[in-house]
């Protein structure tokens, strides 16, 4: 080989990572932006690129089906797809998304039921206030009434 063809497929290299490096850092991120923004108006659902803590609210989160319908719009082939689905439900992440929201559910039970005995709890004292006897003077208790 000669030394100019060294040279030759030594720049095209260097000018192919070069592209890759270019194509990966800016021009790959603005497409795929451009895209999950255009899949949002779409759907009528605001786009996961906006989010904050004032709006997060907006979003529907949890669960296999949500997973999964992003992974069928994200572009990966079907197969890919289903694959990701079956794993993901032999892996009990689908159970795992229903416990949680069980969980929550009976969080918000115990907390009514926290509420429920605080308001017994302030009206027993009330009562045991009135009802009061001092252990030490029985008699007293019985002249009263």
């Amino acid at each position: 080989m000669s030394l100019r063809v060294l040279v030759l497929c030594a720049s095209s290299s260097a000018a192919t990572i070069v592209a890759i490096r270019v194509w990966d850092a800016y021009i790959s991120p603005r497409l795929w932006k451009r895209r999950m923004r255009q899949l949002a108006i779409e759907s009528g659902e605001p786009s996961v690129l906006d989010v904050s803590p004032s709006n997060v609210a907006a979003y529907r989160r949890g669960g296999v089906a949500l997973i999964m319908k992003d992974l069928k719009v994200s572009g990966l082939p079907q197969h890919v797809v289903e694959y990701f689905g079956q794993l993901l439900i032999a892996r009990g992440a689908d159970q795992a998304f229903r416990t949680k929201m069980e969980l929550v559910n009976f969080k918000k039970v115990a907390q009514h039921f926290q509420k429920q005995l605080e308001e017994i709890e302030s009206n027993l004292s009330v009562f045991a206030a009135i009802a009061y006897c001092d252990p030490s003077n029985p008699e007293a208790a019985d002249k009263e009434a």
